[in-house]
């Protein structure tokens, strides 16, 4: 929480009224591993705020599990990491702090997930009766001041507590045995993340809780009490999706001392809240399709291209996630081409990436990159629409490309890592009489879907490579049934899964999901959530699944983004649990249908062509 010194011995009263856990910690003895110490409140403390998964066996020596936990604490506190508990070890663990888990050490990212809203509404519940009832309102809604002013767009407006809101904020007496966290043996406050992340507070309205039995609240500094602002900015960043922080200057560090202020945020503070809550910032360059981005294998490096209207591809690069794009300002590197349409590309290895387009003699052509750019080289074809490509893996050779011919069925070629085949510049036909652009995807090696439009009524046509042979064999295609105004969005979060996402004849999304050889709700029927009847749409939906690991848990999410009927951004994002309503990016009219992209951080991205032909990113 700010301005944190880790104390001495001469700071032992740092730590006013210890509370029975604090006093065992204090009292524990150094130790290190195989000493015959009861360690028991050093690795019940390290169980609770997420460094200690199982217990040693009780031996009645300190075991490698409790040591390896105390190295994590020592490294995300800053401390010397020897994995002895001793004394700075000691008094900062026996400080009061906030009860929410520590941040993961191997993570450099203190942020979670965000409010789909920028407009949160709040009720008082209890107020502290140590201070004056509107001044400690007036002390938590300068907190909430602080961070709108970073997020453009956030509004905190407060509501009565019998009317409808999504935040309580409440002093509790402890134990507080009406919620799952019950705020005693030294801990300051806790507050939720917002809905749809995290385990421990998941219904409305979200909390705000702060300890009003053990905890001595003053407004300002006072000797051996806490600032009611310095704690609740605190844990408004929690409940605005910021994790725990190792940095001592950050709001988002778990403690802080009595008699102290942390009102100010630092710029860890500042960079991670503004990565929750982004604005559309101009790209640049001018161009009438839409990009594509493709990261390699680690994630650190991503790709963004786009072919102008002049043709040519145009590329930019990022090193890392939030990091600088390359070449500076809103240049583009010029790769060539006589290029139409839209991009495609595939990574099979760390520093490779392939682009395919149509050229604009109709022909598929290719580019890539593996140490050095190639030149464009022809793949023959008579390409209608857009090329789809997809490889086996990050570290496999394989690469299998997708294209309409003049005669509307779909052809097909792959790349071995030493050949094309059937040849550099001939296709193999899969059959079919299909419209607009197939769409594929690989979830493991030698597994393939293909989908594309039905030319005669738009319903959505399926053929899956198992391996050996196309299924349907021939030139046969499976029918899937619905009306799809646009062509398929398809994702795999796991093997032997596939989600498809549809724009329907009404402009609304419809959505069939395939699970271990079964079409859900059926092989011809689509589904369809109530609240997306309201929702129309007026451009093809971009889809992403990604894994989100958080309280020893992956959540498979999923997100869709696509231009709503006024042409301004809309997401929805399936949470692991349930679906979630449509919500708006800003509201900036775009031209182009948004694309979506994983990050190493989990955080997607968003990318889209404004009206005046740049591309905007969501950041």
């Amino acid at each position: 929480m700010g301005e944190v010194v880790v104390p001495g011995k001469e700071d032992q009263d740092y730590i006013p009224q210890p509370t029975e856990k604090q006093q065992k910690i204090l009292s524990t003895p150094d130790f290190g591993i195989g000493d015959a110490v009861d360690a028991s409140p050093v690795s019940g403390f390290l169980s609770a705020y997420g460094y200690l998964e199982s217990q040693d066996a009780d031996t009645g020596k300190v075991g490698e599990n409790t040591i390896a936990a105390l190295k994590d604490y020592q490294k995300f506190h800053k401390l010397k990491v020897d994995g002895k508990f001793g004394e700075k070890t000691r008094h900062l663990m026996a400080q009061r702090r906030c009860s929410f888990n520590d941040c993961s050490v191997a993570s450099e990212v203190y942020v979670r997930g965000a409010w789909p809203d920028r407009t949160i509404v709040y009720a008082f519940g209890t107020l502290s009766q140590q201070v004056d009832k509107k001044k400690c309102m007036q002390a938590i809604q300068s907190a909430m001041a602080t961070w709108a002013k970073e997020i453009p767009g956030l509004k905190f407006v407060e509501n009565e507590a019998h009317r409808n809101h999504e935040v309580k904020i409440a002093f509790r007496k402890v134990p507080d045995t009406d919620c799952v966290e019950t705020l005693e043996g030294g801990e300051l406050a806790h507050a939720s993340l917002p809905p749809g992340f995290g385990t421990k507070f998941p219904g409305m309205p979200k909390p705000v809780h702060f300890d009003e039995t053990e905890v001595q609240w003053s407004l300002g500094k006072q000797q051996g009490k806490y600032d009611i602002e310095s704690v609740a900015l605190h844990e408004i960043g929690h409940l605005l999706g910021m994790l725990h922080n190792g940095n001592q200057e950050s709001i988002m560090y778990p403690r802080v001392r009595p008699n102290k202020l942390a009102r100010k945020l630092s710029e860890d503070d500042k960079t991670g809240i503004r990565r929750l809550y982004p604005a559309w910032k101009r790209v640049g360059g001018s161009f009438t399709s839409d990009p594509i981005l493709v990261s390699w294998t680690t994630g650190t490096f991503t790709n963004l291209a786009c072919i102008g209207g002049d043709g040519v591809l145009r590329h930019r690069y990022q090193r890392e996630p939030y990091g600088t794009w390359h070449p500076a300002g809103e240049n583009f590197e010029h790769l060539g081409g006589k290029l139409a349409g839209n991009v495609a590309a595939v990574t099979r290895a760390e520093e490779h990436v392939a682009f395919f387009a149509r050229g604009q003699d109709g022909k598929c052509y290719s580019k890539w990159y593996s140490g050095g750019w190639s030149d464009w080289m022809s793949r023959g074809g008579d390409v209608q629409g857009d090329i789809a490509a997809v490889s086996w893996g990050h570290a496999g050779t394989r690469t299998d490309l997708f294209m309409r011919g003049a005669d509307n069925a779909i052809h097909h070629k792959y790349y071995d890592g030493a050949a094309w085949t059937p040849g550099v510049e001939t296709w193999t036909s899969l059959g079919g009489n299909t419209m607009g652009s197939p769409k594929a995807i690989c979830w493991a090696a030698g597994r393939i879907d293909v989908f594309a439009r039905s030319a005669a009524d738009k319903s959505v046509l399926w053929k899956a490579w198992d391996g050996a042979k196309w299924v349907p064999e021939g030139t046969d295609w499976t029918s899937l049934g619905g009306t799809a105004l646009e062509d398929v969005a398809v994702v795999s979060s796991r093997a032997n899964h596939l989600y498809l996402f549809i724009r329907g004849a009404d402009n609304t999304v419809y959505s069939k999901s395939y699970l271990d050889g079964k079409w859900e709700p059926s092989i011809t029927e689509w589904g369809h959530h109530e609240e997306d009847f309201a929702n129309e749409i007026s451009s093809p939906i971009s889809a992403l699944a990604y894994n989100d690991y958080w309280d020893n848990f992956m959540y498979k999410r999923i997100m869709l983004a696509a231009l709503s009927s006024n042409n301004m951004v809309r997401l929805k994002m399936f949470d692991g649990t349930k679906w979630r309503k449509w919500f708006y990016l800003g509201d900036k009219v775009m031209a182009g249908a948004p694309v979506l992209h994983p990050w190493r951080d989990n955080t997607p991205v968003v990318v889209a062509r404004g009206t005046d032909g740049a591309l905007w990113k969501w950041e």
